[in-house]
């Protein structure tokens, strides 16, 4: 189970460079899931994130599931030697309110992580954009460590990597 909030703008700064438009207001966020073991090879995790700042708010719904591929390669990977979720591969989709239905994929390399998504938009703003989404790239470097306990071998790490 993880949880997680954040709290944007703090102090509500100004938002023009030269001449005062106005203060940008705080934006709180708050996230939450869990991730359940299937089993050594596969793990469902249902997750949510919602956020809100002034009047409006948003929050997406979802669930992805992770393949560990770490086992299938151990033998013929000398750096997987210990390690428990060195090569991930990760599916999974969301629902952001009201707005669009969020399809995404990724693969992790130990600390290398490169995903897609692509927004599909089921909102009336679709009529105005031909129901096109949007397609988005994600590369990921962790720079925190996980830690590798070594009378279980369970690899822990400080916050969860969606």
């Amino acid at each position: 189970v993880f949880a997680g909030t954040s709290l944007f703008h703090v102090s509500e700064p100004a938002e023009g460079f030269i001449t005062d438009n106005g203060v940008l207001s705080r934006r709180f966020l708050f996230h939450g899931g869990a991730k359940i073991y299937i089993n050594k090879e596969l793990h469902i995790v249902p997750n949510f994130i919602t956020m809100w700042q002034d009047h409006v708010n948003e929050t997406n719904l979802g669930v992805f599931a992770e393949f560990n591929l770490t086992d299938k390669f151990n033998t013929k990977d000398p750096f997987a030697k210990g390690v428990t979720d060195a090569q991930v591969a990760s599916f999974g989709f969301w629902y952001r309110n009201k707005d669009a239905l969020i399809l995404g994929a990724s693969f992790k390399y130990y600390d290398i992580k490169v995903g897609v998504s692509y927004d599909v938009n089921v909102s009336q703003l679709g009529k105005a954009v031909n129901k096109a989404g949007a397609l988005e790239l994600t590369i990921t470097y962790n720079f925190s460590k996980s830690k590798i306990t070594p009378a279980t071998h369970i690899t822990t790490s400080p916050c969860p990597k969606i």
